[in-house]
């Protein structure tokens, strides 16, 4: 019986190893178990490790029990294998699922992926909007079913939210949970970032972390900065942070080394920082209807730096954030 992906799951969530999407899917798989021993401890973020080495352990125990799993045996390996079929759609969990029920069948997961200078609208099964800007994905159920619509983010996504009384709108991305109350609303979740950061431009939204919960209504954004673990709330343009959908962007005290990375998933360049003095230089500015040279020379001008381009490929020198 084949449950390598499971251990594999497992394993990298205790290592501590698992992208930012692994995080997710285990978060689902863990709601599987709040009713079970293994719900002692807190998710996030080393109760999640914790966990998972007792899950692990579990696993490789029942691995080893080469007789009939009992029913208890079963029901167990069956949520945990579920969670993860749910979310990933792997042939492999069907199997494992198969082997013990005999009657699954996994539902049909969609994975919207964007390249690097590449932008797209999704429309989702409920009629809802979604445009998903670069280097992003997006993983949904193609059909909508039971009682709410969950979504699983990685990167930055505009959402124009269908609202159903009764059916949530959920969507997970790095540990954060945001619930849509009727709304329109931006999520810039990319897993190389240090924030999460949440943007309302109409309506309300619920965000929950941990056992932390805050609404936001249209014009308010909320932050939250992985490597400290702190929330951030405050008053915004809501229209400025989606405005990439139409080409424009705006930096508002932003590091310069996120605008770096911005930059390079936008316009699918290459931007080298030379002094690493700067990357955290807060950066002000609106990069709108200009070329991207244009841009850099502005942005390099405003640091004191130098800007170069050699062969497509730019060079950012010297510069201090005064």
């Amino acid at each position: 019986m084949d449950k390598e992906p499971l251990l594999r799951l497992v394993k990298k969530i205790a290592a501590g190893t698992a992208s930012e999407t692994e995080k997710a899917i285990f978060d689902r798989l863990y709601q599987h178990f709040q009713q079970e021993e293994l719900a002692e401890e807190d998710v996030f973020p080393e109760g999640r490790k914790k966990m998972a080495r007792k899950l692990w352990k579990r696993i490789r125990e029942d691995t080893l029990d080469r007789e009939q799993p009992s029913f208890s045996v079963r029901r167990k390996a069956w949520k945990a294998a579920a969670a993860l079929t749910l979310l990933t759609g792997l042939s492999l969990m069907a199997y494992l699922l198969h082997q013990y029920t005999g009657r699954y069948h996994p539902p049909d997961v969609v994975h919207r992926i964007t390249g690097t200078g590449e932008q797209r609208r999704i429309i989702l099964p409920d009629s809802s909007s979604v445009w998903l800007n670069a280097g992003s994905r997006l993983s949904y159920e193609r059909h909508f079913s039971g009682n709410g619509r969950e979504l699983f983010l990685e990167g930055e996504a505009y959402f124009e939210v269908k609202h159903r009384q009764g059916s949530p709108f959920v969507i997970h991305t790095a540990g954060v949970v945001i619930t849509d109350l009727g709304t329109e609303f931006n999520v810039n979740a990319y897993p190389e970032d240090d924030s999460v950061t949440v943007t309302v431009t109409g309506g309300k939204v619920q965000v929950s972390l941990q056992q932390q919960q805050a609404r936001l209504t249209a014009d308010q954004q909320l932050s939250y900065y992985k490597s400290s673990g702190t929330l951030a709330q405050k008053r915004v343009d809501g229209n400025a942070a989606s405005a990439w959908r139409n080409g424009k962007l705006f930096f508002d005290g932003i590091p310069l080394e996120a605008v770096i990375r911005q930059l390079k998933r936008t316009y699918n360049i290459s931007i080298t920082v030379v002094n690493k003095q700067i990357i955290t230089c807060p950066v002000y500015g609106d990069f709108s209807h200009t070329h991207i040279r244009e841009s850099l020379q502005l942005l390099a001008e405003s640091l004191g730096a130098t800007l170069r381009e050699t062969g497509g490929s730019y060079r950012i020198t010297g510069g201090s954030c005064h």
